[in-house]
């Protein structure tokens, strides 16, 4: 009975070394299945990486494609502008040599005409000519259906304002000719009624104005128009009588030239935009002057003011 007690004992811990060594190696199988995943990870990881890092060049390779492509197309774009001018000179040319010979009389005919005088067929060259060179001093969106249609756009949303503010670094800009310049006064006319508004304020740059297209609309809106300076708002804004707004994506003078929208500004942006135009001090204050220290009062201010008897006394005080 002890023997068989013994070998059973014998047994079970021969059993359990047995038990222990395979619990042992499985752990080792396991810890290795584990490395062998790790270092898979560690090797998708890094092909990912390398697939980004293909991918961003190739984006950067496109991009540089595209800005190649925009390079080739401003040289030809110069190079067409280069024609372009070079054509218009010869035009002028060729006008100046016509209009000698209206002056000088045409040498060449076999009946010389009176000094002064022109052919028909200098007459004929004139009249195809003359409107050539006008429209040469013309940008193309000016009088074309795309300008026609945003300044329309744009004349509907301010409809019958009695109050409107614009936000637009180049309104007193203009175009680039006389011709330019007479349309776009005719514009701003057809879209602000002087006779209907009541103010007028403009929010521009002075670094970009045209001194003439300035003194027009003065004259045009008398002591309506306001106006204030800064440089630090890029966006072209008009806001009508203090509680709508429209976000214009270019400024007046360059409607119809590019793609640009006309989208209305959400209301508490429009609160956020005159909060910060009232602490800038950019709003039309219609007390400035009654504020206005006496002794910043040049003598023309003074004598304009000079109506005022509390003024008089004491501008002569010192105040």
């Amino acid at each position: 009975m002890k023997r068989t007690q013994k070998s059973s004992i014998k047994l079970l811990d021969s059993l359990r070394d047995s038990l222990n060594r395979s619990s042992f190696d499985l752990q080792n199988l396991i810890e290795e299945i584990q490395d062998t995943i790790d270092q898979e990870k560690q090797i998708e990881q890094n092909e990912e990486g390398s697939d980004k890092k293909n991918k961003k060049i190739e984006q950067l390779e496109k991009e540089i494609d595209l800005l190649k492509d925009e390079v080739k197309l401003g040289v030809e774009e110069k190079k067409s502008f280069e024609e372009s001018i070079e054509k218009q000179n010869e035009e002028i040319t060729d006008l100046k040599k016509a209009l000698k010979k209206c002056i000088t009389g045409n040498g060449n005919n076999t009946s010389p005409t009176p000094s002064g005088s022109a052919t028909n067929e200098d007459v004929e060259f004139l009249n195809f000519v003359m409107p050539s060179i006008i429209n040469s001093t013309r940008h193309t969106h000016w009088g074309s259906l795309e300008r026609k249609s945003g300044l329309e756009q744009l004349k509907k949303i301010v409809g019958r304002a009695k109050e409107l503010i614009v936000i637009d670094p180049y309104f007193y800009k203009g175009g680039f000719s006389e011709i330019e310049n007479e349309e776009y006064i005719s514009n701003i006319i057809d879209i602000i009624n002087p006779s209907n508004i009541t103010r007028l304020h403009i929010i521009t740059n002075k670094r970009h104005i045209s001194e003439s297209i300035r003194e027009e609309l003065k004259s045009l809106y008398g002591t309506k128009i306001s106006e204030s300076f800064t440089n630090n708002i890029h966006d072209r804004i008009w806001i009508i009588d203090h509680h709508n707004a429209c976000l214009v994506g270019t400024s007046l003078n360059g409607i119809g030239s590019k793609l640009a929208f006309i989208l209305p500004l959400p209301y508490k942006d429009l609160e956020s935009l005159k909060k910060e135009l009232k602490d800038s001090k950019l709003l039309y204050d219609k007390d400035r002057r009654k504020r206005m220290k006496l002794n910043s009062l040049s003598l023309d201010d003074f004598i304009k003011r000079s109506s005022n008897r509390q003024i008089i006394a004491k501008f002569l005080i010192g105040n």
